[in-house]
């Protein structure tokens, strides 16, 4: 086992056991038979920011019998698991299928298009583990894992959309290749323009999808994506944090967070020299809009940002790499 959790005790009359939340972070573990094993009665875990790899089970959660279920509450989030030979994720019950999920969202599981097991349905949104990825497996419930979204699944709305490239694809190099893939997944043309923020220049420059000027896609670059319907994307390709390596100019900035683990306004602000601003687009609301910046120096209207999220950074003078 590379991490082994388990919790006993003792049924004398009287005794007791209080359990807080258990938070497993921020480890790699590799080679192992189990990468991580949850034991019967450890409920309330969270395990974030790992690297699980080349294991023969990623993480095994014990789920318990019918009728007495373990291991509630338990949280898998922004971890790279991939390249487990039999799973990288199961909870594995033992009897009737009506298992409580655990909530396993916004993890890597080897491909952008998501984990395998067609066999397995999000109990949550009604989607199947169509992917490439790890495998994920319930024992006998094929619904116990809500994993959808997974790294590399956007949402794209009607209208504009502020985003980046979540994972990269080779075949995906410019703004021309984008719309195709967009348009080939919805099976039909749905996507139109695809825009950029050239910060040299402080102005915009699109590409009208099967006309006009193309331009390059770039790690961590940010994009602005015309769509004429909503459509949930999920791109074929592996992570691209390690490659991001873009030049920030004075003025305004376009890019975009490519990194399994989350982040925050603040945080990018924080860790870019001569930040003053950071904003986002909300592609959601009725009608589209910005939403209130946040303000690095004061830390107010600070906000959550995922990977395949974009931000509109404001910088007062310098010329800086950023590299994601």
């Amino acid at each position: 086992y590379g991490i082994y959790i388990y919790a006993d005790i003792d049924k004398d009359m009287g005794a007791t056991l209080d359990m807080e939340r258990m938070y497993i972070e921020d480890n790699t573990i590799s080679n192992c038979s189990y990468g991580i094993y949850l034991s019967e009665g450890w409920n309330h875990t969270t395990i974030t920011g790992n690297t699980i790899f080349d294991n023969g089970i990623g993480i095994y959660v014990w789920g318990g019998y019918a009728g007495n279920y373990e291991n509630t509450d338990t949280e898998i989030h922004w971890n790279k698991i991939y390249n487990n030979t039999g799973y990288g994720l199961l909870y594995h019950m033992t009897g009737a299928p009506t298992t409580p999920y655990i909530n396993a969202t916004y993890n890597w599981w080897g491909n952008g298009n998501g984990p395998s097991n067609s066999s397995m349905i999000d109990p949550v949104t009604g989607e199947w583990a169509n992917g490439t990825g790890d495998a994920i497996g319930g024992g006998v419930a094929n619904d116990n894992i809500h994993f959808d979204p997974w790294i590399g699944k956007i949402m794209l709305y009607q209208g504009w959309n502020m985003i980046t490239m979540p994972v990269w694809n080779d075949s995906i190099d410019t703004a021309e290749e984008l719309g195709d893939y967009i348009n080939e997944k919805a099976g039909w043309k749905i996507c139109t323009v695809i825009t950029k923020w050239d910060a040299s220049e402080q102005q915009y420059i699109s590409h009208v999808v099967d006309f006009g000027a193309d331009f390059s896609l770039n790690p961590g670059e940010g994009y602005f994506v015309f769509v004429r319907a909503d459509i949930c994307l999920s791109i074929n390709g592996t992570i691209v944090e390690p490659d991001v390596n873009i030049t920030l100019k004075p003025g305004y900035n376009l890019i975009g967070h490519t990194k399994v683990m989350m982040t925050t306004a603040l945080q990018i602000g924080q860790n870019i020299s001569n930040c003053v601003k950071v904003g986002r687009w909300n592609a959601s609301a009725t009608p589209q809009q910005w939403m209130p910046e946040c303000i690095v120096a004061y830390g107010i209207n600070n906000f959550d940002v995922i990977a395949g999220d974009a931000v509109l950074i404001y910088r007062s003078e310098g010329v800086e790499k950023w590299y994601g």
